[in-house]
């Protein structure tokens, strides 16, 4: 068999156009989607929530309520499943383009990425509604 292809469960072969290995990876994301405002501008057009899939080093596969079209600029943030400590954790900030949606489910290619760090610790008003 040829590097690059796969046989589906019918025997038929098909090409695999994925870059790079796809890792299970279930953590909770938040999205912006973005479009051109006035003069040009990019502008926010719709905010969301979802949850990873699978991730490669190239994209990013995701659930959300929403229906997304393909074509779409994306930016994501992902809550890393790695901490830096007790009290730092890491977020993952994809910017990316929609290259896939089916139902509920979107895929996005990378153009972007880093990490950043966020806090773990409870803010004040977390604590209060834990207690009361």
């Amino acid at each position: 068999m040829e590097m690059g292809t796969s046989v589906s469960s019918d025997g038929k072969r098909w090409y695999e156009r994925r870059q790079g290995r796809r890792y299970p990876v279930n953590v909770p994301l938040e999205y912006k989607i973005y479009g051109v405002g006035e003069g040009g501008a990019r502008q926010v057009c719709e905010v969301g929530s979802g949850r990873t899939l699978n991730m490669s080093s190239a994209g990013v596969l995701f659930e959300t309520d929403q229906t997304l079209r393909a074509g779409l600029d994306v930016d994501l943030s992902i809550a890393w499943p790695a901490s830096l400590s007790k009290s730092v954790g890491l977020t993952l900030r994809v910017r990316g383009r929609v290259v896939r949606a089916e139902r509920n489910r979107v895929a996005v290619t990378m153009t972007h990425y880093e990490f950043r760090t966020r806090s773990l610790s409870e803010t004040t008003e977390q604590k209060k509604r834990a207690v009361g």
